[in-house]
C-alpha cells in the first residue's frame, strides 16, 4: 500500500493525522476527558490484566463491564495500556483515524485525485466532534467499517469477514449496524449479493445473542442497562414492538425528545439535519441504500432519553461518517472532475465543521474541539495541577471528580467523586467546570466544608483544583 502513495497523498493524510491528534491528546492534559467514558474504560481495560473486572466500582455501581456495553476492544488495548497508561486508548484511536485515511485512498484508488478522499473525511463534521469526546470503541468500529467496504467492494471476502468480526467486537449495537449495512451493500453490488447477504444473517444472529443471551448472563438475569435509556420503547422487547405501533410519535421523535412524558423542543436535532444535509446527505436521496445502512444509528440518537445524543455532539454521529464518506467517493465517479467535489461536497462540510466547533447549539464544551483556540491547549493552573498529582502516593485511595479520574484510572482505588467520599485517603475537587454528577453549587459547598473538616486537611492546591488528605 505505501508503495503507490504520492507525496500529495501522504501529505494529506499527515494533515488528518495532525488534526485528530491536535483535537484529541492536548484535552487530556488541560483535564477535559472525563471518567466517563476514558477514565472508566481505562480502568476497566487495565482491570482486565491486573484479574479484575469490577471497573464500574469507581462509579458506585456493581456491575460488569458486559452488562453496560459488549465492548471486546479493551480485552485487546489492555496492554497498550498498561504501557502507556491513561493515554494509551486515546494513542489506539487516533492510530485508527489515520489507518482509515489511509484506507480512503485505496477505495478511491481509481483515480489519481484519491487525496480528495481523506481530506474529506476530515472535513466532516462527526470526526472532529467524536475526536472531542475523549475516547469510544465505536469510533474504532466506525473505522474499520472502511476496511470491511474496500474488501467486500473487491471481493476479498476472508479479509471482509475478519474486518466483520471486529466490527462486532466494538459494542453490542454493532452486529445490527451491519446487518443494514451489508444488506445495503447488496442492493449496490448485486454480483456479491450471495456472500454478502450471509454477513446480514450473521449480524442478525450474533446481535440476537448478544442482547438477548450475553449481556442479560452478566446482568444477572435483569434486563439489559441501555434498553431503560429509550422510555419511548419502554423497557422490554414486547414494549419496543407496541411502540412500533404508534408510527407518529416514532417519527415525531426524529426532531423532538420525549422524556418523562414530556415533549423538550428539538433545535439540536434539527441542528443535526441540517449539517447532515449540508455536509453530503443529499447523497442519500441520489442512492437511498446508503441511508438504509445508517437507519439504525438515526434511530438509536433521535429515540433516546437524553436529548443531546439526537444532536452532533461526541461519538454520537461517528458511525455516519463511513457512510457518507463512500457516498462521497461514489459520487466523484459520476461527475466530470474534481472542482465539483470540492465545491458540492468538501467545501460545505468544512463549514458546518467550522460552525459545528465554532458556534454549535450545544455549546457545553467549546474549548475540547476548538483546536484553533489557545484555551484549547492551556488553563491557568494545569502545569501546578500535573505537578500537584504527582505527589500522591500510587497505592493511595482516591475519590476524584470526573476530570482527574481518567490520570489515576490504572488502579484498583480510584473513584469518582463522591463515591467512597467518606474513606479515600485523597480527595481531589475541581474547582471550575465539570461538576458532574453533582450541582456545582454542591461541589462549591463541600470545597468549603472540606476546608473546615477535622478529618482532612488540605493537600495542596492550584486554580484548577483541590486536593485534601484524610488525617
Amino acid at each position: 500500500m505505501f508503495r503507490t502513495l504520492s507525496l500529495k497523498n501522504v501529505f494529506v493524510v499527515v494533515i488528518v493525522a495532525a488534526v485528530a491528534a491536535l483535537i484529541s491528546f492536548p484535552n487530556h492534559f488541560t483535564f477535559r476527558t472525563y471518567a466517563l467514558d476514558l477514565g472508566l474504560y481505562t480502568n476497566i481495560a487495565w482491570g482486565y490484566l491486573n484479574g479484575t473486572t469490577s471497573g464500574f466500582q469507581m462509579l458506585g455501581i456493581d456491575r460488569h463491564p458486559f452488562a453496560d456495553h459488549a465492548d471486546f476492544y479493551l480485552l485487546f488495548f489492555a496492554p497498550i495500556v498498561l504501557i502507556l497508561g491513561s493515554v494509551g486508548l486515546l494513542i489506539a484511536q487516533w492510530v485508527a483515524v489515520v489507518i482509515a485515511a489511509f484506507k480512503s485512498l485505496r477505495i478511491g484508488d481509481f483515480t489519481t485525485d484519491n487525496w480528495l478522499f481523506p481530506l474529506y473525511m476530515l472535513a466532516l463534521w462527526p470526526l472532529s466532534n467524536a475526536l472531542a469526546y475523549d475516547y469510544h470503541s465505536v469510533l474504532i468500529s466506525a473505522m474499520l467499517w472502511l476496511g470491511w467496504w474496500h474488501a467486500s467492494a473487491n471481493g476479498k471476502w476472508r479479509a471482509s469477514w475478519i474486518f466483520l468480526i471486529f466490527i462486532w467486537l466494538g459494542k453490542e449495537n454493532m452486529p445490527l449496524w451491519m446487518a443494514f449495512s451489508t444488506s445495503g451493500f447488496a442492493f449496490l453490488y448485486p454480483q456479491f449479493r450471495k456472500q454478502v447477504l450471509a454477513q446480514t444473517a450473521a449480524s442478525i444472529l450474533v446481535f440476537i445473542f448478544i442482547l438477548g443471551a450475553f449481556m442479560p448472563w452478566f446482568s444477572s438475569g435483569e434486563s439489559v442497562s441501555n434498553l431503560g435509556k429509550y422510555s419511548l420503547l419502554g423497557t422490554s422487547a414486547s414494549s419496543a414492538l407496541q411502540a412500533l405501533g404508534n408510527p407518529g410519535l416514532l417519527l415525531e421523535a426524529l426532531w423532538h425528545s420525549k422524556a418523562n412524558g414530556r415533549l423538550i423542543t428539538g433545535d439540536v436535532k434539527i441542528e443535526f439535519w441540517i449539517f447532515f444535509a449540508l455536509s453530503g446527505g443529499w447523497l442519500f436521496i441520489r442512492k437511498p441504500a446508503y441511508m438504509w445502512m445508517i437507519i439504525p444509528i438515526i434511530l438509536q440518537k433521535m429515540w433516546h432519553d437524553n436529548e443531546r445524543f439526537g444532536g452532533t455532539i461526541g461519538h454520537y454521529s461517528i458511525e455516519l461518517l463511513p457512510v457518507m464518506l463512500v457516498a462521497g467517493i461514489d459520487f466523484y465517479k459520476s461527475i466530470p472532475n474534481k472542482k465539483v467535489f470540492i465545491l458540492a461536497l468538501v467545501l460545505p462540510a468544512l463549514l458546518v465543521t467550522f460552525r459545528s466547533m465554532d458556534r454549535p447549539v450545544d455549546r457545553s464544551n467549546q474549548a475540547q474541539i476548538r483546536f484553533y483556540k489557545k484555551t484549547h491547549y492551556y488553563r491557568k493552573g494545569q502545569t501546578e495541577s500535573h505537578a500537584l498529582l504527582q505527589l500522591i502516593p500510587s497505592n493511595a485511595s482516591i475519590s476524584a471528580m470526573s476530570p482527574v479520574v481518567p490520570h489515576f484510572a490504572c488502579r484498583n482505588n480510584i473513584y469518582q467523586y463522591p463515591t467512597k467520599s467518606d474513606d479515600a485517603a485523597f480527595l481531589v475537587l475541581m474547582k471550575t467546570e465539570q461538576c458532574f454528577p453533582m450541582p456545582c453549587e454542591e461541589r462549591d459547598q463541600d470545597l468549603k466544608m472540606l476546608k473546615e473538616n477535622n478529618s482532612y486537611e488540605l493537600f495542596g492546591e492550584t486554580d484548577l483544583m483541590a486536593v485534601f488528605k484524610r488525617k
